[in-house]
């Protein structure tokens, strides 16, 4: 009985220790919607919102609701990514709705907007960042498969071979030891891992 009660005790204080805090986040003001979808370790946020007429715009900001709202390139900005020095990056979708069109993008701190380049040429689909300012994406090749890649400071920097039999992958975070996480679509079941 002492070994179950000793064993209850250690349970509760171990789901205690590890149970979180839920911070409201107040919406951008005037928008439909807010989605955080990213956070740093100052605790400063970055994500999309909706405007009124359904239109989809990038934010970053504090948790407080102290934001910076900005576009790239037209209709369809998210923010992704926030590292600790406060670069923001993302995609926009300007050039369609398949992430081949999305074009990935890096606000730096000082406000400077630039996209992501390949040996001049302009890379297409998702983009990251973690908290240290390592980048991983995904572009689309000649054939429109998308390849996974590696960047710092706003530059590509090596692609990483993913073996999977795949119509769409795409990378949602990388840390420091170059370990990626993403998603992928398996065309033969329909569905997404």
């Amino acid at each position: 009985m002492r070994l179950i009660f000793l064993a209850t005790l250690t349970a509760l204080a171990c789901g205690a220790a590890q149970a979180g805090t839920l911070i409201p986040v107040p919406q951008v003001p005037g928008s439909a919607g807010t989605s955080v979808l990213a956070i740093n370790d100052n605790n400063q946020i970055a994500g999309v919102y909706i405007d009124l007429q359904f239109h989809q715009h990038a934010f970053f900001g504090t948790l407080d609701g102290n934001y910076t709202t900005f576009d790239y390139e037209g209709n369809g900005t998210q923010a992704t990514g926030i590292d600790n020095k406060g670069d923001v990056v993302g995609y926009s979708n300007f050039m369609g709705h398949s992430p081949c069109n999305f074009v990935p993008f890096e606000r730096n701190a000082a406000g400077q907007l630039s996209t992501i380049r390949h040996r001049k040429k302009l890379l297409s689909g998702y983009l990251y960042i973690d908290t240290h300012g390592l980048l991983t994406g995904s572009y689309c090749n000649k054939r429109g498969d998308q390849v996974v890649y590696d960047g710092k400071k706003g530059k590509f920097k090596l692609s990483i071979p993913i073996h999977i039999d795949s119509d769409m992958v795409a990378p949602t975070g990388v840390n420091s030891a170059g370990t990626h996480v993403g998603v992928y679509y398996d065309s033969k079941t329909k569905t997404q891992h």
